[in-house]
């Protein structure tokens, strides 16, 4: 079973990209993040809570005190992240429709695999994802899509 901190991690470093470009985060940070999210590295609880403070704002307002399991993350990150964005909570206010879409988290089904790239289907459209993430990923697969990035097997 895979922890909370990997779960959590697996979903938001997508959003480091981000960080990234905005000067929130180093490029060594990023490299780390990066390097933890392709790997079995642990990036400790306290790291990841720092790099993405307005997540765990967010995730601590749905899950309460309970917020580091593995249940709270996904329940997060797969039912409640999206009406975050279509509230404009935060810095949402202020971004455009085509970076909300972007953002959001989708349920998508795999048509097809070639190495790490994935074509799936979302909401009636076929879109290609990075599958880095979910090597285990086949054709007919429910997966879990955010930022251009398949997340997990569901």
């Amino acid at each position: 079973m895979e922890s909370a901190e990997r779960i959590f991690l697996k979903y938001s470093f997508p959003c480091a990209q981000v960080l990234l470009d905005k000067g929130e985060i180093t490029a060594e940070e990023y490299e780390r993040l990066r390097a933890g999210a392709l790997s079995s590295l642990e990036i400790p609880r306290e790291e990841l809570e720092g790099v993405f403070r307005a997540a765990f704002r967010r995730l601590r307002q749905v899950a309460g005190e309970d917020y580091w399991n593995p249940q709270a993350i996904r329940d997060y990150f797969i039912n409640r992240h999206n009406r975050f964005i279509d509230e404009g909570e935060g810095e949402y206010a202020r971004a455009p429709g085509h970076f909300k879409r972007m953002c959001k988290v989708y349920k998508a089904r795999v048509v097809s695999r070639k190495g790490d790239a994935l074509i799936v289907e979302i909401e009636g459209q076929q879109k290609p994802v990075v599958g880095v993430l979910v090597p285990q990923a086949k054709p007919g697969d429910s997966i879990t899509v955010h930022l251009g990035f398949a997340i997990e097997v569901l």
